[in-house]
C-alpha cells in the first residue's frame, strides 16, 4: 500500500467505508425482509387456521344443534323431519369442509394430533350415530331416535375436546412464533449494532492507517529541513515509497547532496584549495554559478597578490644590490 499514490489510499479508503456501510445496510435490510416474511406467513398461516378452527367449531355446535332438531321433529311428522335431515346434511357438508380447510393448515400433523383424532371420531363413531339417529327418526321411532342421539352427544364430547386442545394449540404455537420472531428481531438488532460498531473501528483504524503513512514521512522531511535551516547537513529524510510522498522525499534527498556538495566546495575553499572544480547543476544555479564566481574572483586576488609580491621583492632585491656597490 505504501507504493500507492495519495488519491489512490484516500480512494480506497472510502471504498471500504462505503462496502461496510453497503454491507451492514444490505444485512439490515436482508434481516428485515425476512423477519417481515416471516411475520407475513404467520400471520397468513395462524389467521387461516384460526378461522377454518372457529368455523368448525361453530358449524359442529349447529350440526349437533340440527341432530337434535330432527329427533324433536319426529312428533311433527315425516314432512318436518325430512326438512330437518336437508338442514342437517347442509351443516355436516360444511363441517366436512372446515376439517379439510383447516388440515391444510397443519404443518406438524404428529403435534396436532388431537385435531386428527377429533377428525377420525367424527369421520367413524359420531357419523355412525348420527345415520342412526336418522333412520329411527325416519322411521318414526322416538324412543331409538333419543338413544341414537345420546350416543352421538357422547361421542360428540372427545370431538368437541380435541377441538379445544387444537385451539390451544394454536395459541401456543402462535406465542411461540411471535416470541422466536421477537428473539430474531433482537438478535438481528445486536448483530447490526455489532457490526456498525466493527465498522467504525474499522473505518478508525483505516483513516488512521493512512493518516500515518501520508504524515510519518512528511514530518520527517520537516524536520530534516528544520535541521538544513539551522546548517545540520547530517540529515536522514529518505522514505522507499513510489507515491507522492516518496517522490518528495527523494526529490529532498537530491537537495540535500545537492548542497552537501556546495558545502564541501566551500570547505575547500575555506581550506585555501582554490583549485577546486565548481560545476553549477543549471543555469538556474545561482550557489553554484555564485561559488564559481567567488573561486575565480579569489584566484585572481590571489595572483595580484602574488605579482605585487614578486614586484616588491624584486625591489628590495634590487635595492640592496645598489647599497653594496
Amino acid at each position: 500500500m505504501r507504493n500507492m499514490k495519495i488519491s489512490a489510499k484516500l480512494i480506497l479508503g472510502f471504498a471500504v467505508i462505503a462496502l461496510v456501510t453497503a454491507f451492514v445496510g444490505g444485512f439490515g435490510a436482508i434481516m428485515i425482509m425476512d423477519t417481515d416474511t416471516k411475520y407475513s406467513n404467520m400471520l397468513t398461516r395462524n389467521n387461516n387456521a384460526i378461522l377454518s378452527l372457529a368455523n368448525l367449531r361453530e358449524d359442529f355446535q349447529l350440526e349437533r344443534v340440527n341432530l337434535r332438531d330432527i329427533v324433536i321433529s319426529i312428533t311433527d311428522g315425516q314432512d318436518a323431519v325430512e326438512q330437518r335431515v336437508s338442514t342437517y346434511e347442509a351443516h355436516s357438508k360444511n363441517v366436512t369442509d372446515s376439517f379439510i380447510a383447516y388440515e391444510k393448515t397443519v404443518v406438524d400433523k404428529q403435534a396436532e394430533a388431537s385435531f386428527y383424532d377429533s377428525q377420525n371420531t367424527y369421520e367413524g363413531a359420531f357419523t355412525q350415530a348420527v345415520a342412526s339417529v336418522i333412520v329411527a327418526a325416519r322411521n318414526g321411532n322416538i324412543d331409538d331416535a333419543k338413544d341414537a342421539l345420546a350416543n352421538a352427544a357422547k361421542t360428540a364430547s372427545p370431538i368437541s375436546k380435541g377441538l379445544e386442545d387444537t385451539v390451544a394449540y394454536n395459541d401456543k404455537v402462535t406465542n411461540d412464533e411471535s416470541t422466536d420472531l421477537t428473539n430474531n428481531s433482537v438478535r438481528t438488532s445486536i448483530i447490526q449494532i455489532i457490526i456498525v460498531v466493527a465498522s467504525v473501528i474499522v473505518a478508525i483504524a483505516l483513516g488512521l492507517f493512512i493518516s500515518s503513512i501520508i504524515s510519518k514521512p512528511i514530518r520527517k522531511i520537516v524536520i530534516a529541513a528544520d535541521a538544513i535551516a539551522v546548517g545540520n547537513m547530517k540529515v536522514d529524510a529518505r522514505y522507499e515509497s513510489k507515491d507522492e510522498v516518496g517522490q518528495l522525499a527523494k526529490a529532498f534527498e537530491s537537495m540535500v547532496a545537492s548542497i552537501g556538495e556546495q558545502v564541501k566546495v566551500v570547505e575547500k575553499v575555506a581550506g585555501g584549495d582554490l583549485a577546486v572544480d565548481v560545476k553549477a547543476r543549471s543555469p538556474e544555479d545561482i550557489m553554484g554559478h555564485g561559488l564559481t564566481k567567488l573561486v575565480d574572483s579569489l584566484n585572481e586576488i590571489f595572483s595580484e597578490i602574488n605579482n605585487a609580491t614578486s614586484q616588491v621583492s624584486t625591489g628590495s632585491k634590487q635595492i640592496a644590490d645598489g647599497a653594496q656597490s
